[in-house]
């Protein structure tokens, strides 16, 4: 089976995209968003510089942005989404301007190291049925066997030099890099974050390597064995390739094609309208329902009375006391724990937690034989539940 870091990411942000795009292989019908745009060119033009470097010829950089601004206008169509309405197809234009001059004033005459492969393919083997594919922008050696491993990156965010030293793309690349020659002595991964002029640099050990190929394994594991592939609603929805048939989002784009007429009309408007106004109106009986109690209480313990009477109830006033203990993520927590358990009175204080037990069962994390030892104990139902949001805090 083959597999990509850009499959197995995919999986991790939503798996009902993985689905559309890897197994139901559906076309994209929307516009390719302008960040990817904007990248694809930037990385046209910084492979145009090092394939020329490799034909002994150094570029100027009034022409690498000449390339640039020529095939922006060849591949620009008009369908491509600008997500951040604030800014311009423009402003996006500009931006991939700043990365090439930043990076090319940075390392001019580009002489770091020499370089041996651009766009090179590369394939790993992960076990013996599985094997991850990709690209790297860029291949170098600089030294008596040390390798670079570099990839441009246009991103809006840069990462800690922590979560660099767990990246896992350029990683897995390495295990393909370090195999291929018998000169490879150390592999340097590198990532160029082009909109912040920024380096980033990491070395991985055999031993996070062998971390990783189990991480990595295991995730393809819970892939292929997922078959229910439920959306996951994140902040990047909304560059997503498939947003417009996804159930979470879908009826928006039905109500955005509607006339203002039809779009009063929609029992999807009304009936979620309705049932905000109810959720409303519950709260505030809530509240209206404590500050009564708080009354009756004060009523009660001012006159002495332990029972009141309506004219088709009454209300009785217990005082109860309880006993406060440490939540699951207080620190204190564990130590009660383990005093409880040293006492010998474990199992006479807790009892199964069928919370974690069902949500094992529905990740099927559950081992076997447990997980049909355990069919006999309970019965499947489906049943709807609604959260609301108001579009306020969304945005």
């Amino acid at each position: 089976m083959k597999y990509s870091h850009s499959k197995i990411s995919t999986f991790e942000t939503c798996p009902l995209q993985y689905k559309y795009k890897y197994i139901d292989r559906l076309p994209v019908t929307l516009g390719a968003g302008i960040e990817a745009f904007m990248g694809i060119r930037v990385h046209e033009v910084l492979e145009k510089l090092y394939r020329d470097l490799r034909m002994t010829r150094l570029p100027e950089l009034d022409e690498l942005l000449v390339a640039y601004q020529s095939g922006w206008d060849k591949n620009w169509d008009d369908n491509i989404r600008v997500v951040r309405k604030e800014y311009t197809p423009n402003d996006y234009r500009e931006k991939g301007v700043r990365c090439i001059e930043d990076y090319y004033r940075r390392y001019y005459p580009f002489d770091q190291g020499r370089t041996i492969g651009i766009e090179e393919r590369i394939r790993v083997k992960l076990d013996p049925d599985r094997f991850l594919t990709g690209f790297i922008d860029r291949l170098d050696v600089t030294g008596d066997g040390v390798y670079e491993i570099h990839d441009y990156k246009t991103s809006n965010s840069l990462p800690t030099q922590q979560q660099a030293d767990h990246d896992r793309q350029l990683a897995l690349y390495q295990m393909d890099i370090q195999h291929r020659w018998d000169d490879v002595k150390e592999v340097i991964l590198v990532w160029h974050y082009l909109v912040f002029d920024r380096e980033i640099r990491s070395i991985r050990s055999p031993f996070e390597q062998e971390k990783l190929l189990a991480a990595v394994n295991k995730i393809i594991d819970r892939i292929e064995s997922t078959t229910d592939f439920e959306p996951k609603q994140s902040a990047i929805c909304n560059w997503c390739d498939y947003q417009n048939i996804c159930p979470l989002w879908k009826h928006k784009f039905h109500l955005e094609e509607l006339p203002p007429r039809e779009f009063k009309e929609d029992d999807g408007i009304k009936l979620t309208d309705q049932y905000g106004a109810l959720l409303d109106e519950e709260a505030l009986l809530k509240e209206e329902k404590e500050r009564v109690k708080a009354l009756i209480v004060e009523y009660c313990q001012t006159l002495g009375y332990e029972v009141v009477y309506g004219h088709d109830r009454k209300v009785r006033i217990r005082q109860v006391r309880d006993y406060i203990f440490p939540p699951a993520k207080d620190s204190r927590r564990k130590e009660l724990e383990r005093l409880i358990e040293e006492s010998g009175c474990w199992h006479e204080f807790s009892s199964l937690n069928l919370a974690k037990l069902k949500k094992a069962i529905q990740t099927g994390i559950v081992p076997e034989p447990l997980a049909g030892q355990l069919e006999p104990f309970y019965t499947e139902e489906e049943s709807s539940r609604l959260s609301v949001t108001r579009l306020k805090q969304e945005e």
